[in-house]
């Protein structure tokens, strides 16, 4: 999409064509609109609803309509002082109905009526407009089936009926056979329209001789019949082609040779990705959420234009291959969710543009220390943004390395077997939004560095083995913390200061198996969250107090194998209850005592064994409630 500022509004422009097409409109030069194309004005605006005013500037005293808002109009020229109607930019906030009083713009080339709310069929009238050359319907609330009129439209260039991907779909056609008069169309967007009954729409495309666009993702697409003999596949113009999210399996398209876009994801591919392609111009591949169950096809590295690939949640297999190194313009690869094997190669770190780096959920294995995450270019130290290998075999320490990856905002690592310290310089790490470093063997201190991560919204460091002091400075600069989990590691909470007020406002906090000492300073602070905390795990941290009375509003809770006491009269809040989701309270192993508590609705699991309960159980039950 590129963007476009016509009459002070910022247009999404699906095509270079269409930008080009605006371009020939210059407001500033334009004469008056002729009187016919006025009053055709007046009466499409009396049809339909505008609440936010946005027509008002629509016949009031301005005579010239060219300079009504939304409208655009041909230059004057030296033989004449009058311009006429070629285009209406009227994106978003009308309602109502479009009035056939268009039929009057002889000249309208350019008709823009997407995001709005017309809740009615497409008009057939529309494919009377004989002079368009762009229409974009996209997101207008229009429902039915697509007029075949439209097919009279033998200017048109570009065709946008996208619909938002509801369920069922509005919008729907029941053969693409009308568009088989519209040899000058090079854009044709029909995402989400309902194509599960046009079983033509591959023998069609390929006789549209300017297409160069094509995207029907969420079109309910399944394979039609084969393709006739007389369908040339390797002349295809096509540039774009995206049937996302759709029941397609059909292979002719690794043999479109010009194709730059491709997006087959979501659909039912299985067995190998095809070896023959010969994709020498491509750029973006996703082909992700299918069946493929093959080895990365070679021909994928000899794509060196490629900037976007995302094989990801196939079966893929195998290793990946140090012809990496070809993809000089690759800025984001995802490989996430197969089972790729091997070792990450070393050549990955000489892509210098490389910005979104995904190989999570494989079995990927070698040391970190010798992988491509060591001695690694400069550029990619200074591109790299997000980087995910959490859920392999990585073995090793993390080096000092770490911390040179100056842009990047999230770095996953969990549930590897990475061991060593944490590097003291990971607070270099000034982008850093995301840290995951759970599920590991870390050991040493946690670095206090870490305090100055300023922009990070969440800490994942449960079930290490790490251990040391935690203090006020590790949180110093993290004002943005929202998820803090440590569980599982030999950590102190050593809070000096009893007045502290941390900087963040945690929804997350899970602290299981630290020492937090027995008295009730960790309740001091944590009063400071109350009004943001859903998440709460101070299990088996040697806490020995009474239990303020706004935790019993949580909804996870774990405060077993403590020393607490006290009552506790009831666990519920009226705020939380009206919520649609249970609530999980883990109480045992304590010192509770008195009546057992009254519980709220929205409570599905409730632990309270092993403490001194008294009393009878009538008011405790509810149907709801797993004891």
């Amino acid at each position: 999409m590129m963007k476009l500022v016509a009459l002070k509004s910022c247009v999404l422009i699906s095509s270079l064509f269409a930008a080009l097409l605006l371009l020939t409109f210059e407001p500033s030069r334009c004469a008056a609109c002729t009187e016919t194309e006025q009053r055709a004005l007046l009466t499409f605006k009396h049809s339909l609803h505008d609440p936010s005013n946005k027509l008002s500037s629509w016949g009031d005293g301005k005579v010239n309509c060219c300079r009504w808002k939304g409208v655009l109009c041909s230059s004057i020229s030296s033989s004449s002082l009058t311009g006429h109607v070629e285009g209406l930019q009227l994106q978003s906030g009308l309602n109502g109905t479009v009035s056939s009083s268009l039929l009057d713009l002889k000249h309208l080339r350019y008709l823009d009526l997407s995001r709005n709310n017309f809740h009615q069929p497409i008009p057939s009238f529309i494919g009377s407009l004989a002079s368009l050359e762009y229409l974009n319907l996209s997101h207008a609330e229009f429902y039915g089936k697509i007029p075949y009129s439209i097919g009279n439209l033998s200017k048109l260039h570009t065709l946008s009926l996208e619909e938002t991907r509801s369920t069922p779909s509005l919008l729907q056609a029941d053969s693409l056979e009308w568009l088989w008069g519209l040899s000058k169309l090079e854009h044709l967007n029909l995402n989400g329209v309902n194509l599960s009954q046009a079983h033509d729409w591959e023998q069609v495309i390929f006789k549209l001789p300017s297409l160069v666009h094509l995207r029907l993702s969420s079109c309910i697409l399944s394979d039609s019949a084969p393709l006739s003999n007389d369908v040339n596949i390797s002349r295809s113009n096509l540039d774009t082609l995206d049937l996302s999210s759709n029941s397609f399996v059909s292979e002719w398209i690794f043999r479109l040779a010009n194709l730059n876009f491709l997006d087959l994801s979501v659909n039912s591919f299985e067995g190998p990705i095809p070896t023959n392609a010969n994709f020498t111009r491509l750029q973006h591949v996703n082909l992700s959420e299918n069946y493929f169950n093959s080895t990365i096809p070679d021909w994928l590295y000899s794509c060196e234009n490629l900037e976007f690939v995302n094989l990801g949640s196939n079966n893929l297999q195998g290793n990946i291959s140090t012809a990496i190194e070809n993809l000089t313009s690759l800025t984001t690869l995802v490989l996430s969710h197969n089972e790729l094997s091997g070792e990450i190669p070393r050549e990955i770190g000489s892509l210098c543009k490389m910005q979104r780096l995904d190989l999570s959920y494989n079995k990927l294995g070698g040391n970190i220390s010798d992988s491509s995450f060591e001695n690694v270019s400069s550029c990619f130290l200074g591109s790299l943004e997000f980087l995910d290998l959490s859920m392999n075999q990585l073995s090793g320490h993390l080096t000092h390395m770490l911390g040179s990856f100056k842009r990047l905002g999230a770095l996953m690592l969990g549930r590897n077997s990475l061991s060593g310290v944490i590097p003291s310089n990971i607070g270099n790490l000034s982008s850093l939004q995301s840290l995951d470093m759970s599920y590991n063997r870390l050991s040493g201190n946690l670095p206090e560095s870490v305090g100055q991560l300023f922009n990070l919204k969440g800490l994942l460091l449960h079930f290490n083995m790490l251990e040391g002091v935690v203090t006020e400075a590790h949180f110093a600069r993290l004002s943005k913390l929202t998820v803090l989990s440590a569980s599982g590691n030999h950590l102190t909470l050593n809070i000096s200061n009893p007045d502290w007020i941390p900087p963040f406002k945690l929804e997350t906090l899970l602290l299981g198996l630290w020492s937090l000492g027995s008295d009730s300073r960790i309740f001091s602070w944590l009063g400071t969250q109350q009004s943001s905390i859903l998440e709460l795990d101070l299990s088996s941290t040697g806490i020995s107090s009474d239990v303020p009375s706004w935790l019993w509003s949580v909804k996870y809770l774990n405060l077993s194998y403590n020393q607490l006491h006290g009552q506790i009269p009831v666990i519920s809040d009226p705020k939380i209850d009206d919520v649609n989701y249970g609530r999980f309270i883990y109480l045992s192993s304590n010192n509770f005592s008195g009546p057992l508590p009254r519980v709220g609705n929205k409570v599905s699991e409730l632990d309270l064994s092993n403490n001194s309960f008294s009393g009878g159980i009538s008011h405790f039950v509810t149907p709801q409630l797993s004891i």
